[in-house]
């Protein structure tokens, strides 16, 4: 695949790396496998070579999906990149994992929990989804950040509600 990403401003990527503003093409290879979709089991795979902004990066990704009855859904996934740039090269981690379970075909409550190694942190989504008629949904979302540096530390808490109601005419 070819890139290309125009840099208006300076762009800080982590703390000592800064991209400066400027036009960017790079070139990138992947080879993936993927198992076939629709097994109660499923396995993927993808490695990616090639070119970061003015370096070159490595990643490798793997998913695990297991559907283990049809209300009850778990996946996890991780993924690490190797980064070198003329500021000097670093690597991160990414490891998240989803629990869906369908309670009805109406009513589902989803959940992701995700580690960036990167900022330090633990990430949570809990989703609750009712569709009380075709065309309306209600949800219920909580969203938390904690901080893993040190202390494990609260860094933003969110509970959303929103109703979506269809008025048909």
């Amino acid at each position: 695949t070819n890139q290309l990403e125009n840099l208006k401003e300076p762009f800080r990527l982590r703390p000592g790396f800064v991209i400066a503003p400027g036009t960017y093409t790079w070139n990138e290879a992947v080879v993936k496998w993927d198992s076939f979709r629709r097994r109660h089991l499923q396995l993927d795979a993808s490695y990616t070579r090639g070119g970061f902004y003015d370096g070159s990066r490595d990643a490798l990704s793997v998913a695990f999906n297991w559907r283990m009855t049809t209300p009850f859904g778990l996946s996890t996934n991780y993924s690490v990149n190797w980064v070198d740039l003329p500021q000097g090269s670093f690597t991160t981690h990414l490891v998240s994992s989803r629990i869906q379970l369908a309670l009805r075909n109406n009513l589902a409550l989803l959940t992701l929990l995700q580690y960036n190694s990167d900022s330090k942190q633990m990430a949570t989504n809990l989703r609750f989804n009712w569709i009380p008629t075709p065309g309306s949904d209600f949800f219920i979302v909580y969203n938390e950040t904690d901080s893993t540096l040190g202390a494990w530390t609260p860094r933003n808490r969110a509970l959303t509600v929103k109703l979506n109601y269809l008025i048909a005419l």
